[in-house]
C-alpha cells in the first residue's frame, strides 16, 4: 500500500502547465492537448490507486470492527476467554474507528488534491478542444 506522502510526491511530480492557451497555433494547441491528456491519464491512475487504498483500509477496519462486535477480538477477550461487556466492545470499536479515520484522512486529502488537479485539467482541455475546433 502506498503512503499518502508517496502519493503527494507523485502528484507534485506531475507539473501542470498553467500557461495561457489563447493565441496558440493549431499545431501548438494539439501538442499541448496531447501533453495534457497524458497528464490527465496519469492523474486518473493515481486517483484509482488512492481509491483502492481507501477501500482496503475501510475493509480491514470493517472486518476488525465486526470481530470486535462478535467478541472474538484478542483485545476484547479476557485471559480466561470469557466475553467482556458491551462497554468494552464499544470502547474497542470506537478506538478502531479513530484509528481507521486517522489512516483515511491523509488519503482523502490527497484524493481531494488529485480531484482538484483533474478539474483544472478538464477546464484547460475543454478550452484547447474548442480552440482546435475553431481553427
Amino acid at each position: 500500500m502506498t503512503t499518502p506522502a508517496q502519493y503527494q510526491h507523485q502528484l507534485s511530480e506531475l507539473q501542470l502547465d498553467e500557461s495561457p492557451t489563447e493565441g496558440l497555433t493549431p499545431a501548438q494547441a494539439q501538442e499541448k492537448l496531447a501533453l495534457l491528456l497524458e497528464t490527465e491519464k496519469k492523474l486518473q491512475e493515481i486517483e484509482r490507486a488512492i481509491n483502492l487504498d481507501i477501500q482496503v483500509v475501510r475493509s480491514r477496519y470493517h472486518a476488525r470492527a465486526a470481530a470486535t462486535m462478535a467478541g472474538s477480538s484478542s483485545r476484547v477477550l479476557e485471559s480466561n476467554k470469557h466475553r467482556v461487556g458491551s462497554q468494552a466492545r464499544a470502547e474497542e470499536t470506537e478506538k478502531l474507528n479513530a484509528e481507521r479515520d486517522s489512516k483515511l484522512t491523509p488519503l482523502e486529502e490527497v484524493k481531494k488534491q488529485a480531484d482538484e488537479m483533474l478539474a483544472k485539467l478538464a477546464v484547460t482541455r475543454q478550452g484547447l478542444e474548442k480552440q482546435i475546433q475553431a481553427s
